[in-house]
C-alpha cells in the first residue's frame, strides 16, 4: 500500500481527524467522530481516568444496566429467536482486540491517549470487537507473559503500544503465527507483525518555534528521557523550529535516561532553570515538569496531555499531541475484511496523526500567522524538517542536502547545531 493510499484511508477512517487546532486552545474533538483532548469533558470519552478505563474497557463510563427491550433481545437471542419469534442467526463472535499499555492510563500519560482511542475504536465497531486491555505493564517477560494470555483468550489483534514491547511482541508473535501483532515505535517486523508511529518531530519544529517566540532568553529547556531516535528526532526539530525564528537560540537538554522518574525530572526542570532557560518541555511521561513550571511561573509547552487544568492560561504555550483513533480504527477494519498486511506507518501532519495545539497563553499574530504558514508548509511538502546542509553541534557535517530518508532518521544518535548537550 503506497503512503498516498495509506493517507486516504486514515482520513476516512478518522472522519475529520486531520486538525491542527493551530491558534486555538485544547478542546475535545466532536463526539463520536474524532478523539477527545486528553483530560477534556466533551465527547463520548472523558478525560478523566476513569472514563478512559472505560473507553478503553468498551463500558460506558456509569456500566449502567440495560434497559427492559435491550435485555429482552439479549434472552431472545440467546435462545436463537429473535424479538418476533422467528428463528435467528446466530450472531458473529467479536474480534478480540488487545492493546498493551506500559503505564497508567491517566491523563498525563501516553497510554491515555493510545486508550481514548481504543475506545473510540469500540464505538464505531460497536459488538463486532471486544477490547482485551491490560495497562501498567512492564517490558520484557512480563510483557511476553502478557501477550501469551491474550491469545490463549482468544485476540486475534494486539497492539503493544509503547516502543519497549516490540522484542516480546515479536518472540510472541513467532508462537501465535494466526495473531496480528502491531508494535508502536517499534522496527521490527514479520508476516504477523506491523510497525506504526508519528512523526513527532514534525509538530516539535512547531514547538520550537512556538517556544524561540515566547522565549525573552532565547534559552530553552528541553527534558529528555532514553536516547532513542524519536527523542533525539524531536531535540534536534525542536531547536531547529527555535532558530529559525531566532538564529541565536539554544536548547538545553538534561536527560533522565527513564521514561518515569518524577523526581529526576524535578531535578532537571531546577538544573535548567538555574542555567538561564526560560521555556520548558518535554518527552517524559510524568506532569514533574509542569509541576515545577507551575510552581515556578515558568513557560510551559506539554506533550501527550491537556494541561489546562493545571497550569494558568498564561504559563501554557501549547501541546504536542498525537491522534491514533484514525489508525487503529482502519487497522482493525483491516482484520474483519481481510485486508490486514504487516505494514511500517508513519503518519505525521499530513496524516493527521499529531498536532500542536497552540494556546492558551498570549500569542502575537504575526507568530500565529508564521506558525500557520509553517504548519501548511509542512503538511504540503514544500518545507521539511530535516533538510539539509545539517551541522552537529560537534561542529561536524551531518546532512550536506536535500531531504534526509526516513531511513536515515529513524538511526539518527546526534544532535544538531544549537544543542547544548550530549546523546544520552
Amino acid at each position: 500500500m503506497s503512503n498516498t493510499d495509506r493517507r486516504r484511508l486514515l482520513l476516512a477512517a478518522g472522519g475529520g481527524v486531520l486538525l491542527s487546532q493551530l491558534g486555538k486552545p485544547l478542546q475535545a474533538l466532536a463526539a463520536g467522530t474524532q478523539e477527545a483532548t486528553p483530560g477534556g469533558s466533551q465527547g463520548a470519552a472523558s478525560g478523566s481516568a476513569q472514563g478512559a478505563r472505560a473507553a478503553a474497557t468498551g463500558k460506558t463510563a456509569g456500566g449502567g444496566a440495560s434497559t427492559a427491550a435491550a435485555a429482552g433481545k439479549a434472552q431472545a437471542a440467546s435462545r436463537g429467536v429473535s424479538a418476533g419469534g422467528a428463528a435467528a442467526k446466530a450472531p458473529a463472535k467479536p474480534l478480540r482486540v488487545g492493546f498493551l499499555y506500559d503505564g497508567p492510563i491517566d491523563p498525563y500519560a501516553s497510554s491515555h491517549l493510545h486508550a481514548l482511542s481504543a475506545g473510540y475504536v469500540k464505538k464505531q465497531l460497536g459488538s463486532r470487537i471486544e477490547l482485551v486491555p491490560a495497562e501498567r505493564v512492564t517490558e520484557g517477560k512480563e510483557a511476553e507473559r502478557v501477550l501469551r494470555k491474550m491469545c490463549a483468550d482468544g485476540c486475534q489483534l494486539v497492539f503493544g503500544t509503547s516502543y519497549g514491547f516490540m522484542d516480546a511482541i515479536v518472540r510472541v508473535a513467532r508462537e501465535y503465527p494466526a495473531v496480528r501483532f502491531e508494535s508502536n515505535a517499534g522496527f521490527k517486523t514479520a508476516d504477523n507483525v506491523g510497525v506504526y508511529n508519528v512523526r513527532y518531530y514534525q509538530a516539535r519544529y512547531l514547538a520550537g518555534m512556538l517556544a524561540a517566540y515566547a522565549s525573552k532568553a532565547g534559552v530553552l529547556a528541553y527534558v529528555a528521557p532514553i536516547p532513542v531516535p524519536e527523542v533525539v528526532q524531536g531535540i534536534n526539530a525542536y531547536t531547529l523550529g527555535a532558530r529559525a525564528v531566532n538564529p541565536k537560540a539554544v536548547v538545553r537538554v538534561y536527560w533522565t535516561n527513564s521514561w518515569r522518574d518524577p523526581g529526576l525530572e524535578r531535578e532537571a526542570t531546577y538544573s535548567l532553570l538555574s542555567q538561564g532557560a526560560d521555556v520548558f518541555t518535554h518527552h517524559t511521561d510524568t506532569v514533574a515538569v509542569a509541576e515545577v513550571a507551575r510552581d515556578r511561573k515558568l513557560k510551559f509547552i506539554g506533550f501527550q496531555g491537556d494541561y489546562r487544568k493545571m497550569l494558568p492560561r498564561n504559563l501554557l504555550l501549547g501541546s504536542v499531541l498525537p491522534s491514533w483513533n484514525a489508525y487503529y480504527l482502519q487497522r482493525t477494519r483491516s482484520l474483519l475484511d481481510g485486508t490486514w498486511g504487516p505494514d511500517r506507518t508513519w503518519g505525521g501532519l499530513a496524516d493527521g496523526m499529531v498536532r500542536l495545539d497552540v494556546g492558551p497563553a498570549p500569542l502575537s499574530l504575526k507568530a500565529r500567522r508564521q506558525l500557520s504558514r509553517v504548519r501548511q508548509q509542512l503538511v504540503s511538502g514544500r518545507r521539511h524538517v530535516f533538510e539539509g546542509p545539517l551541522r552537529g553541534n560537534d561542529g561536524t557535517m551531518r546532512h550536506l542536502g536535500g531531504i534526509m530518508p526516513d531511513n536515515v532518521l529513524q538511526k539518527m544518535d546526534w544532535l544538531v547545531e544549537g544543542v547544548i548537550g550530549r546523546v544520552g
